[in-house]
């Protein structure tokens, strides 16, 4: 087995995918123990199921004042004519507005996914473009707080004691106004780039958050500010210099190659595809496909492929 790593084209820091896209990061208080505005209360044990979180991870969505929920009734129960139904499925796909962000695990935890004690955090990307996200970011942007969350899915009659909700299937969370969300103990705030640093540096979502974070995410001065925004600035610089040197690249994979086989050697990480691309996003901040093609290169070279 050759220990040269071959793996063509390929870049290690990358813009971010809110530069590379124009996606719009997100902060979402969606859910608390305090009473809503129909007598129910979530309890904040009912997120602890992995298996649940895991599927919402890689399922779940984001819509817009539950209109999905709303357009699903209608294709049920009205028996649309196919143009019909065509034009349902437009305004549906229009009504999604975003997705939780996987930003590294622990424990197999989704850590999109946040418990604190104010509640259920997560983030979320918005898509760029979207009409009903244009105006959510417009209002986010000048300083507006009546955006609110709700969390959507199903319960169990087991799972329901005297309206406190214990478990819960969390399949999507709707983003509306705040005067029109079921518990009125939500909120959605942006994420900058002060977080975005933090990321890098913490792979367990649930200790990003300090105790104050229902009060304010992130307060720091002007001048930490300016600190962070010229760490970036060299990090993009870093990043276009490798992407324009073939010769740099090989021997920064063939580094990460010798780390993990090191890794698997003295028996730190397994050798499984899924250790290695945990090893790999949380050290260094790959993601996409990007991840997944890296991680399968590297299992197959220490696999004798």
């Amino acid at each position: 087995m050759s220990d040269k790593l071959f793996f063509h084209p390929f870049h290690i820091l990358k813009a971010s995918p809110e530069e590379r896209t124009g996606a719009i990061r997100i902060l979402i208080r969606a859910s608390s123990e305090k009473e809503d505005r129909q007598g129910e209360i979530i309890l904040k044990s009912a997120y602890d199921d992995p298996e649940m979180r895991s599927t919402f991870k890689a399922q779940g969505y984001l819509d817009y004042n539950h209109l999905t929920d709303l357009i699903d009734k209608e294709i049920r129960e009205k028996r649309p004519s196919a143009a019909e139904l065509v034009e349902l499925q437009k305004a549906k796909s229009a009504a999604i507005i975003g997705s939780p962000e996987e930003i590294g695990t622990k424990n197999d935890f989704p850590s999109s996914l946040g418990i604190k004690e104010e509640g259920l955090y997560i983030i979320g990307r918005l898509f760029p473009g979207n009409a009903f996200v244009e105006e959510i970011r417009k209002g986010l942007q000048a300083g507006f707080n009546g955006w609110g969350a709700s969390v959507s899915g199903f319960a169990s009659p087991n799972d329901v004691d005297k309206k406190k909700i214990k478990k819960i299937q969390l399949r999507k969370c709707a983003i509306a106004p705040l005067q029109e969300v079921i518990n009125p103990d939500t909120s959605v705030q942006l994420l900058k780039g002060a977080v975005m640093l933090r990321d890098l540096y913490k792979s367990n979502f649930e200790d990003s958050f300090p105790d104050n974070a229902n009060e304010e995410i992130y307060p720091l001065k002007e001048y930490e500010n300016s600190k962070i925004n010229s760490i970036e600035r060299k990090l993009l610089g870093l990043s276009r210099l490798i992407y324009s040197v073939p010769s740099i690249q090989d021997q920064t994979l063939n580094q990460i190659f010798t780390d993990c086989q090191s890794l698997v050697k003295t028996g730190s990480m397994d050798l499984r595809t899924s250790a290695i691309r945990n090893y790999l996003q949380d050290n260094y901040s790959f993601d996409g496909s990007d991840l997944e093609n890296l991680s399968d290169t590297i299992f197959l070279q220490l696999n004798g492929g």
